[in-house]
């Protein structure tokens, strides 16, 4: 958001950061923001855990190879089209 809907959205809706501090029962903006880089450190560890070792680089493939893959045949909804 830019500065103006970031204000109108406060002015509306309040400001998230004090939401999220409320909820969690600091007193301090500064220790809602402690336990939330933990919890994103946290979810990016999880996520890299769960990327396979095989797992392909995208920025790795020429750009002339991207677009020329194919849909498989068996995708649920999909109706077969004979050329």
């Amino acid at each position: 958001m830019n500065p103006a809907q970031r204000l109108h959205y406060q002015r509306s809706f309040g400001d998230p950061m004090d939401w999220v501090r409320r909820r969690l029962g600091h007193t301090s903006q500064l220790s809602t923001l402690i336990y939330l880089h933990a919890l994103q450190e946290l979810e990016m560890e999880t996520r890299m855990a769960l990327v396979p070792d095989t797992w392909e680089d995208p920025r790795d493939t020429p750009a002339a190879a991207l677009g020329d893959e194919k849909p498989p045949q068996d995708l649920p909804g999909e109706k077969e089209t004979t050329p």
